[in-house]
């Protein structure tokens, strides 16, 4: 899939795969840049009229209609009012040309002459009004992400702008990914990109099919780049878009990325009022946006190219594909928004601190006196991704599970101390795994492949202390792997750093017994002696049109607008208790992420045969790291490694079991090796159970790293190791459970209820069936709890990334990964009628 770029002598990226340019450079070397604000930013308003030199207008005798062009009709009501129309001038429409093969399709690979130098950000940018301006987010939608170059002048005009939305959106779809170091080039003649180019190439890293998220300035910039074709990617998009950039190579070159399919799966993602730009004014691009509901402008076009294309989504029907978009849940539009997660684990950390980035107010409840007293307790444990000849589900999930745990442990943690990236070595034994055939060939013929950047075989040079152990695998025909992006973490660190994060309030000693929901739209219950008021369903029905109206707050402390209808105090619809009845907390938004205590929360909602965790326990061998290496353990002569290796840093082993060496601690450096596992343990863990299960993990690592195996064995007879313990949660396909328990396409669907699950109220249930879809999605997606839990084994690849899912669910965002795989997922998979 990846994409070999030719440098041209005057320094034009050209492509080979389809013969054109990347882009105008021009004369004076600012053609692209040039390009991406003409065209694409001030074609979607998102840039003010610039200083570039526009081409002569064509005289209006030239274009002969071949129809008449409709004139722009009101916008269709939308499920979510949006108050981008406010924002956008209505474009005239542009006359249809009967050109063929039009000659100015060629300029897109022609310098740009006789343009005026571009002037500095500051300069053009001073309290300026863009179509974006004072809108808490804004999100781009890109056919073909190329150099990137509109992403970085995207990313930088939102920079400048004073007025900018809190957070920016931009998702890309390209087929032919380049390199990192072409990014960097693509960037070079351009100096207020040079450090947002870096920033994107830090992160620039397996861009395999699929979809990455790539996070900046603090989570405010979000670039979610889908890898693959431009059709079935199109189809993963479940969100709408307020600008689209239409770009790729030469519609006579690239036929497939400008044909009608693709403007439907555009035109699926607006809502009326999204602004398309392009460069290509070719006559059957435009008929296919006319056809799909577009009123176009022809604008000038940056020279030599006379025209450019702009267009605005004004449909004379009413869009219905707005109904099947997800929506920002109602409860993420308060303006003090409340969110009870129930477990101090990574799980639940990891989800609070993703709502508290949105703007949550955030509580955490656990029953122990500290965070991370369940499996978070690890001393130190491994993130990995797992590999897989088809490059499957659990292989394209858990790399993103990476990226995102390498994210927020750069952010948070201190490297070396809490963390390390230092890479993964997995030594197959007992369970080969093998990398894709492709990678495997890339590898052996010493060339690129974006899979080698995640997995790769093992070599000598990456971890010399396990030579030999590599070099014994090899001996038995198995293929040692490399993870380069993988690593170690301290996770109780990362919880307490999680929980620290402004908005994130941390409660222990509250062991939640029973949730209780109430229907927010009917009145207080009645004090005792007293007569509560009569329901009023026109009211609520009132309150709640006003309340899904309002924009989406997705920032940190963002205020209500200017104008906004004042709102009577809110009655938080959940309630929380524990065994005594006391009440705990009251919440819009109640996320379980208690570990196996989860299950017996969510009866209510669901039967055990619906939500089938399980509850693993194990056992991890400890040591002190420098007994392991002390005189009398490493003087086997069998043993093969040198003193001196021991001074480098040493990576994680993964494998039938595990070893982590030279992890900081409270009373200095440690190993681990383990967990085991054991689904039944009657008698707790006595002296005879941990025993066998010191053991076991012995017993594994002898197969997996025989000499050092011999060592750690002679200190357990010795006394001088100890040991952790903890129960995991896991589910029979070992993916998350993540999302509302009720299922949000099956609207019609009766809930399993109690005296904890209150029916839709009738004012409610008028709603539901005189609106949208969306409308009933929200009742019934928010008067069931939300779960972040069953990570299994692979709760330190995971739990950052489901947070982040959940968060992007709620709110009504782009995803992190595709959507065909998040509804893998998905917490009510197991539950009867899905």
């Amino acid at each position: 899939m990846t994409s070999p770029v030719a440098w041209r002598p005057d320094g034009t990226p050209h492509s080979p795969l389809f013969g054109d340019i990347y882009r105008s450079v021009g004369a004076d070397g600012q053609g692209g840049l040039a390009q991406a604000r003409h065209v694409f930013l001030a074609g979607c308003g998102l840039w003010p009229p610039d200083t570039v030199q526009a081409a002569p207008a064509t005289s209006a005798s030239r274009f002969t209609p071949a129809q008449p062009s409709p004139a722009a009709p009101s916008p269709a009501p939308s499920p979510e009012p949006s108050p981008l129309a406010a924002s956008r001038p209505a474009p005239g429409p542009i006359s249809q040309t009967p050109d063929a093969a039009d000659p100015r399709e060629a300029t897109h690979s022609s310098n740009v002459e006789g343009s005026t130098p571009l002037t500095s950000l500051s300069e053009k940018r001073e309290s300026t009004h863009t179509a974006w301006s004072d809108h808490p987010h804004w999100h781009v939608l890109e056919t073909g992400f190329g150099l990137g170059l509109n992403f970085l002048a995207t990313w930088a005009a939102w920079r400048a702008d004073p007025q900018r939305p809190a957070r920016l959106f931009f998702t890309s779809i390209e087929a032919h990914p380049v390199g990192a170091a072409d990014l960097l080039r693509s960037a070079q003649p351009f100096p207020e990109l040079h450090d947002l180019a870096a920033q994107l190439a830090a992160q620039w890293q397996a861009m395999l099919p699929g979809v990455h998220r790539l996070v900046f300035e603090g989570g405010a910039v979000q670039l979610t780049l889908c890898v693959g074709d431009v059709r079935p990617l199109l189809r993963e998009i479940d969100v709408a878009v307020d600008s689209v950039f239409l770009d790729g190579f030469s519609p006579r070159l690239n036929p497939e990325m400008w044909d009608l399919p693709v403007i439907k799966g555009v035109a699926r993602l607006a809502r009326p009022g999204t602004r398309v730009a392009t460069w290509t004014v070719a006559r059957a691009l435009r008929d296919h946006l006319q056809q799909c509901g577009f009123v176009l402008e022809r604008r000038p076009g940056l020279p030599p190219k006379r025209d450019c294309l702009a267009a605005r989504y004004a449909p004379s029907w009413v869009p219905r594909h707005l109904a099947q978009l997800r929506q920002p849940l109602s409860a993420c539009q308060a303006a003090d928004r409340h969110a009870v997660v129930v477990g101090a684990g990574i799980s639940g950390a990891s989800v609070a601190a993703s709502l508290a980035a949105r703007g949550w107010r955030v509580t955490v409840l656990d029953a122990a006196a500290t965070p991370a007293a369940g499996a978070s307790g690890l001393p130190a444990g491994i993130f990995a991704p797992h590999v897989s000849p088809d490059d499957g589900r659990l292989a394209q999930l858990t790399r993103a599970g990476v990226r995102a745990m390498r994210r927020r442990c750069a952010d948070l943690l201190v490297p070396g101390q809490d963390w390390a990236d230092t890479g993964v070595l997995e030594l197959p034994v007992g369970r080969e795994r093998r990398l894709p055939a492709a990678w495997r060939e890339a590898a052996l013929a010493h060339a690129a492949h974006p899979g080698l950047d995640s997995s790769r075989p093992a070599q000598p040079d990456d971890a010399p202390q396990w030579q030999a152990d590599v070099a014994r695998q090899r001996l038995l025909a198995s293929e040692p792997l490399w993870h380069v992006q993988a690593g170690w973490v301290r996770p109780a660190q990362l919880v307490r750093a999680q929980l620290a994060l402004p908005g994130v309030q941390w409660r222990g000693g509250c062991q939640v017994t029973r949730l209780s929901w109430h229907d927010p739209a009917s009145p207080p219950a009645a004090a005792p002696g007293t007569t509560a008021p009569a329901p009023q369903p026109a009211a609520a029905h009132a309150a709640h049109a006003a309340s899904a109206a309002a924009p989406q707050g997705t920032g940190p402390g963002l205020a209500a607008p200017a104008g906004s209808p004042a709102t009577a105090p809110r009655r938080p619809p959940w309630s929380l208790f524990n065994e005594q009845g006391q009440h705990l907390a009251s919440a819009d938004l109640v996320v379980l992420a208690a570990g196996p205590a989860t299950a017996a929360l969510v009866q209510p909602w669901c039967a055990p045969a619906e939500f089938p965790t399980h509850r693993v326990q194990g056992l991890v061998t400890l040591g002190r790291d420098s007994e392991l290496d002390a005189p009398g353990t490493a003087s086997d002569p069998a043993d093969p490694q040198p003193a001196a290796a021991n001074a480098a840093p040493t990576p994680p082993v993964n494998g039938h079991g595990s070893l982590l060496r030279a992890i900081p601690g409270d009373q200095g450096a440690f190993w681990c090796t383990g967990a085991s596992f054991l689904r039944e343990l009657p008698r707790g863990f006595d002296a005879a159970t941990i025993a066998a299960e010191h053991q076991v993990n012995l017993d594994r690592l002898d197969e997996l790293l025989p000499v050092t195996a011999q060592r750690a064995r002679r200190l357990w007879r010795a006394g001088q190791v100890w040991h952790w313990h903890g129960a995991r949660c896991t589910v029979a396909d070992r993916v998350p459970l993540v999302g509302p328990l009720q299922a949000p396409e099956h609207t019609t669907r009766t809930p399993r209820r109690s005296a904890a699950a209150t029916p839709l109220s009738s004012a409610q249930a008028g709603h539901a069936a005189s609106d949208s879809p969306g409308d009933e999605v929200q009742a019934l997606s928010l008067q069931a709890p939300w779960v972040c839990t069953a990570m299994g084994a692979r709760g330190l690849t995971l739990a950052v990334l489901s947070g982040e899912l959940l968060a992007a669910w709620l709110h009504g965002e782009p995803l992190p990964i595709a959507r065909s795989l998040a509804q893998q997922l998905a917490a009510h998979r197991f539950m009867a009628g899905d």
